[in-house]
């Protein structure tokens, strides 16, 4: 059987500025944007690798945002003094392959270094990488997908919206909008107030699921990201 390889980058970027609430057009366009051609990442030779283990922590930290989480479970990212999102995860859909595979049931190695943290995810048919950083003097998390796989690969992004501040501070749950034109969506705090920009190259956005536990109608449902690629 022939193999077909396939490798692209793109990157997930939590940026934080102040903000109005804005209308936003949620149509969904028939082709996305390009995706962020593959570079060099370079290293800085120290670092630390191990198998996956269920429940360990984990964090990813700048001096004006952090990512914290656990092993094999969702994340949650934070640009100080603000929560922007939680229950953030990845899942993997193959063509032909009639179950979506969660991220959490795929991870296998986590590799930390001083500039970045890499979650790989692994199955018989792909290889995912998750490249974290937080960095140290900016507000905001970038990641980049590095991907390989013999079929073609769509990629979900899950997440809830938070914006919300420290404790014992607080803010209304945020409302999400989807920038048709720059293809982000973006969290506000009625009627002002500050916000963010959860952005995906190559991204279109993907349906939101409701939250019982809220009871802001709408307000606190699932966002998620989705994309893909075809056989190179």
């Amino acid at each position: 059987m022939k193999k077909f390889g396939l490798s692209f980058q793109t990157a997930l970027c939590l940026l934080f500025f102040f903000t109005f609430a804005a209308e936003a057009s949620a149509q969904q366009t028939a082709a996305p944007p390009p995706l962020v051609p593959k570079f060099p990442l370079e290293k800085s030779g120290l670092e630390l690798e191990r198998r996956v283990q269920a429940g360990a922590f984990l964090d990813v930290l700048g001096r004006k945002s952090a990512l914290y989480g656990y092993e094999r479970r969702t994340l949650e990212a934070w640009v100080y003094p603000l929560q922007i999102l939680d229950q953030f995860e990845l899942s993997f859909r193959l063509e032909g392959y009639p179950l979506e595979l969660r991220g959490a049931d795929t991870a296998t190695l986590i590799n930390v270094r001083p500039e970045a943290t890499t979650i790989t995810y692994t199955h018989a048919a792909f290889t995912v990488r998750q490249i974290i950083y937080a960095p140290v003097g900016e507000p905001g998390i970038i990641m980049l997908l590095e991907v390989e796989s013999a079929l073609p690969l769509g990629v979900t992004v899950s997440f809830r919206p938070r914006l919300k501040l420290m404790w014992p501070a607080g803010l209304m749950t945020g409302n999400l909008g989807w920038d048709e034109a720059g293809k982000f969506f973006y969290i506000a705090a009625p009627p002002y107030g500050p916000g963010a920009v959860c952005e995906e190259r190559g991204a279109l956005p993907g349906t939101a699921r409701r939250d019982d536990s809220h009871s802001h109608s709408g307000r606190a449902a699932g966002r998620s990201f989705r994309m893909g690629k075809g056989r190179d």
